[in-house]
């Protein structure tokens, strides 16, 4: 009967061991739960008083935050603690980010400050380069009307920006007539308005010009055709590569303008004299 009774007794004991293990893995599992629980029903504070740590606080560890804080270089001001009747000094002060921010905004200025004089020596540059832009003397051939009624030559010169075909650059200015100012020294032309200068060309000190219908009607009569002939000569002939001039209208060669003045051959400076 006694070796019966030990051998319940150790079942009993291995029963509730087992028994125990399962409630507290149970409880292990489920302790989030049970704290939730507790927590919504107000157990622990009725329990504790007026403490106040929360049922997760104490059923779950807790976690150690660090805090840096930052002491800003202008204050003195250091903390302490009294701890046994000594003064001890809390953690060093940690540099503040004044200097750095201060750096970068010089360093910001000095790089405005070389731009805007980079712009300034790029401005100085592009006007150093429109002055020193390559220009030439164009000389054009105008007339005027004198005291006695008679028509003289007024040859003035013109300072163009220089180009790769100054005789086209030139007739063209001729075929514009005169500036204001010029105009206002009696200066004029005797080209009809309108004519256009289509082609020019040189060959062997010829230069072959054609122009336009209107070059071909001169409102002006033989004195306005021998004036419009003599401005288009003495302009082209003022170049050293050209003696005489071959009218063309609409590209074709013809012997006579109205009024029968002849342009069927080269004319030189020597026709107006």
């Amino acid at each position: 009967m006694a070796k019966k009774s030990n051998k319940n007794t150790k079942l009993a004991f291995f029963f509730w061991l087992i028994f125990a293990t399962i409630i507290a893995i149970a409880f292990f599992m489920a302790r989030g739960r049970i704290a939730n629980v507790l927590e919504e029903t107000g157990f622990i504070n009725e329990v504790l008083g007026d403490k106040k740590e929360t049922v997760v606080d104490i059923l779950q560890p807790q976690k150690k935050e660090t805090v840096i804080e930052i002491i800003p270089s202008n204050e003195s001001e250091t903390k302490s603690s009294q701890q046994n009747g000594k003064e001890t000094s809390t953690e060093p002060k940690i540099e503040t980010i004044t200097p750095i921010i201060a750096q970068a905004t010089d360093q910001k200025e000095e790089n405005l400050s070389l731009s805007k004089t980079e712009k300034k020596d790029t401005t100085k540059q592009d006007n150093k380069t429109e002055a020193a832009k390559p220009s030439t003397d164009l000389q054009l051939c105008f007339i005027a009307i004198d005291s006695d009624g008679t028509v003289v030559r007024r040859e003035i010169v013109r300072t163009v920006d220089k180009t790769n075909t100054p005789l086209t650059a030139s007739l063209k200015a001729l075929l514009a007539g005169p500036s204001l100012n010029e105009m206002e020294k009696g200066t004029m032309s005797l080209i009809p308005e309108g004519t256009k200068l289509l082609s020019a060309s040189i060959t062997d000190k010829v230069a072959y010009l054609s122009f336009s219908d209107e070059f071909n009607i001169n409102k002006y009569g033989v004195e306005g055709y021998i004036g419009q002939l003599m401005q288009i000569v003495y302009t082209a002939t003022a170049f050293s590569t050209i003696d005489s001039v071959q009218f063309l209208i609409n590209g074709q060669k013809q012997n006579y303008l109205a009024e029968g003045v002849w342009i069927g051959s080269p004319l030189p400076r020597t026709t107006f004299k």
